[in-house]
Formats: structure tokens, C-alpha cells, sequence
């Protein structure tokens, strides 16, 4: 007897069935927590959208070990 397993993906917002090759994984973090999201390319096009103004208006972190350097400049 032979078995077929099917890993499918699906966009987690809406529903939908992620074809192979369509959607992606986006990662992202907010105070302090790691997320990571599957989203079609549409849904994924209105989460940069949504947070292109924050973005702008941030300052990007380094994500190596140790956090901070110890310069004291800000």
C-alpha cells in the first residue's frame, strides 16, 4: 500500500490555499516577540503597506548576540 503525504500552506489570514511558488513567509517582531505569518502575495503587499509608514519613521536593529554596544549614543 502506498501513502502520499501533501504539505500545503495556506495563506493564515484569509484561508487561502498557497499554490506552490504563490504567497510567502514574512517574519517579523513587536515588542520583543518573533512572529512569522504565511501570506499570498497580496495579503503580504497590504502587511508592507500597512507598516511602510512605521517602518519610515523607525530605526532599523541589528539582530546579532548582545544587543546594544556599550558607545552610549542613541
Amino acid at each position: 500500500m502506498a501513502r502520499k503525504i501533501v504539505h500545503q500552506l495556506v495563506d493564515d489570514l484569509d484561508g487561502t490555499v498557497l499554490e506552490v511558488g504563490s504567497g510567502e513567509t514574512i517574519l517579523f517582531s513587536l515588542d520583543g516577540t518573533a512572529y512569522e505569518i504565511d501570506l499570498t502575495d497580496e495579503n503580504a503587499a497590504a502587511l508592507r503597506d500597512a507598516l511602510a509608514p512605521f517602518i519610515a519613521a523607525a530605526r532599523s536593529v541589528s539582530a546579532r548576540a548582545g544587543g546594544r554596544s556599550g558607545s552610549g549614543s542613541s
